[in-house]
């Protein structure tokens, strides 16, 4: 009996097929059959290495989606903090110039329309 193949084992269950990889190993004539087998182990690690690399990118796009959310709210705060200071500023920019004009601070601001 040769290597489980696990992963060829499970992707072929997974594509609804009955046979394994030692079945098709065991059906080689005796003359391919060590290359069959050499094959299938080649397959093997060739899958363990994309799961890897699948569980890796998972990873990776979940770190990079987080950081999206993260700064999508950001972008969305701002975006709110500048409507309400674009209220203010058409508040102020609206209001009788008579008003204005009693600021009391000691750098009054200077409005002039364009």
């Amino acid at each position: 009996m040769g290597r489980p193949f696990n992963l060829i084992n499970t992707t072929l269950q997974g594509a609804k097929l009955s046979w394994t990889a030692q079945d098709i190993i065991d059906e080689t004539n005796a003359e391919h059959r060590l290359e069959v087998e050499q094959g299938f182990a080649v397959l093997e690690t060739a899958l363990h290495n994309l799961t890897i690399s699948n569980e890796d990118y998972d990873t990776k796009n979940s770190l990079l989606q987080a950081g999206k959310d993260q700064l999508q709210a950001q972008n969305n705060a701002l975006k709110t903090q500048i409507a309400s200071l674009n209220g203010h500023i058409s508040t102020l920019y609206n209001k009788p110039l008579k008003q204005c004009q009693t600021n009391t601070s000691p750098n009054p601001v200077s409005r002039t329309q364009t």
